[in-house]
């Protein structure tokens, strides 16, 4: 991901790579979880985040390209397994002092989003998935950001998950990822 994508920041613990086998492709696995950032006596440091085997709920496989520039763009390329996974995130970022949270529907955006900003990072693993995580969202984060993929379906989605958190009293607003690709 560094090289061929130019991400500099942390990679969480909640990714991992899956080295290609006879039967498939290279993928990164993410962990649908409730990561946490624990104290000085219980980890590493304050903004790193652990995640233990008991509190994964399941995981988003996404099948990569051999020389691991994209990832695959077949129907398949793209699986969540595990139940109680719709409605847990996939944790990318702790949120910071100021306790912002960004939640967006696909892991390189949310790295994109981490690293320019440096809130917290919540990720659905797809836009259908979004609403679900309203429920999730602790009652005292401060200002939450959903950022939508320039999509039909992943702006209704993340508008529904903008409304549930503005029904629960929450500040959010909706922003819109627009996506450049080379021709």
């Amino acid at each position: 991901m560094r090289d061929f994508r130019a991400y500099q920041g942390p990679i969480p613990p909640t990714l991992g790579a899956l080295p290609a086998s006879t039967k498939y492709p290279p993928a990164l696995i993410a962990a649908f979880g409730f990561a946490i950032e624990p104290g000085f006596a219980d980890g590493p440091e304050p903004g790193v985040l652990t995640i233990s085997d008991d509190a994964i709920h399941g995981v988003h496989l996404i099948q990569l390209q051999a020389d691991g520039r994209d990832r695959l763009r077949t129907p398949d390329a793209k699986k969540s397994i595990g139940r109680g996974s719709t409605g847990t995130p996939i944790i990318l970022a702790p949120m910071n002092d100021l306790l912002g949270l960004i939640v967006t529907e696909g892991i390189e955006n949310g790295l994109t989003l981490y690293e320019a900003t440096g809130c917290g990072v919540w990720v659905s693993g797809g836009a259908s998935r979004l609403p679900a995580l309203a429920a999730a969202v602790p009652d005292w984060t401060d200002c939450n950001t959903v950022w939508a993929d320039d999509d039909p379906d992943g702006l209704r989605h993340a508008r529904e998950l903008r409304n549930r958190l503005a029904a629960r009293g929450l500040t959010v607003e909706l922003k819109l990822l627009t996506e450049r690709r080379a021709a």
